[in-house]
């Protein structure tokens, strides 16, 4: 695989920093051949430090991002904002690593030595205008807001230290699911007892619930549900068919939601959450592929 140079996006206060050096940043330094760039990521938010790594960015260059999927979620919209003729890798330093779940590189000579796939992202757009872009998912609602039970200090903690098993993660979210269960996730005047809105376009969800990996290859296909999950056989019989099936729902081209009025919910994209006000939501798949590398098998 040919480029001119290995852009390295990493966080210096990850956990899994000292993993990163010694397995990533240290062995790429020592290869022959290869113009290293270290971009860092700073303690800000998912788009300024993508617009910064895009302003970086050169034609023929390889990015690849060493950490969860929030810092999958930075290179790829980076990527996609640079406009640049750029190849795109993801390896698995995080609690869930959907995206490299779904691009299978486990080290960077898996990397260096892969092959390139067109993978065409998901795209939320908030009152008309762009707001992010997804490899793998978007939630809206309940599950969305439950991404703060994994962000807990415990919690975190338990997963670095390889309580990573699904029972773990499920346990977790049926937890957190029995204290918050009574609270307005979506508005009822326009979805009743509705809880969440899924828009799914990988091989799974938060490492627990299965995608079809199919869709992130199609140019016009992903998997879009709303669900009511509030009641304890609603979430169990969604789960049960997310783990063992896939995550319930129907292969579209674009999901409009208009709220009625400018509205609060929370909003995910891969493990990043953040609560935005919109009146209007529209998720669809990107016209533009991003070239990704995958691990040849």
């Amino acid at each position: 695989m040919k480029f001119k140079r290995v852009i390295l996006v990493f966080n210096p206060r990850s956990s899994k920093y000292i993993r990163v050096r010694n397995e990533v940043l240290d062995p790429l330094m020592k290869k022959e051949g290869i113009l290293l760039g270290k971009f860092e990521v700073e303690p800000t938010n998912v788009d300024e430090n993508a617009a910064r790594l895009a302003r970086i960015l050169e034609d023929d260059d390889l990015v690849v991002t060493a950490g969860g999927d929030g810092t999958a979620t930075i290179g790829l919209n980076g990527v996609v904002q640079s406009k640049k003729a750029v190849k795109f890798a993801v390896l698995p330093y995080g609690n869930f690593n959907d995206t490299a779940r779904l691009l299978g590189c486990r080290n960077i000579d898996e990397i260096l030595d892969g092959k390139t796939r067109e993978i065409y992202p998901l795209v939320a757009e908030i009152d008309g205008r762009i707001w992010r872009r997804a490899t793998c998912y978007f939630t809206i609602g309940m599950l969305a807001e439950s991404t703060e039970a994994f962000d807990q200090p415990s919690t975190r903690k338990s997963l670095r230290k390889g309580k990573q098993g699904m029972f773990f993660s499920i346990w977790t979210l049926f937890t957190w699911w029995r204290r918050n269960r009574k609270h307005e996730f979506l508005p009822k005047e326009v979805f009743g007892k509705k809880t969440d809105i899924l828009a799914v376009n990988g091989k799974s969800v938060a490492k627990i619930m299965k995608g079809d990996p199919k869709t992130a290859f199609s140019k016009d296909k992903f998997i879009a549900s709303i669900q009511n999950l509030r009641g304890f056989w609603g979430i169990a019989v969604f789960m049960i068919k997310s783990i063992i099936y896939r995550v319930p729902g129907e292969r579209k081209r674009a999901l409009k939601i208009d709220f009625g009025k400018r509205t609060k919910v929370e909003i995910q994209a891969e493990g990043e959450y953040v609560t935005k006000a919109m009146t209007t939501l529209k998720i669809y798949k990107s016209n533009e592929p991003v070239i990704m590398v995958m691990r040849r098998k």
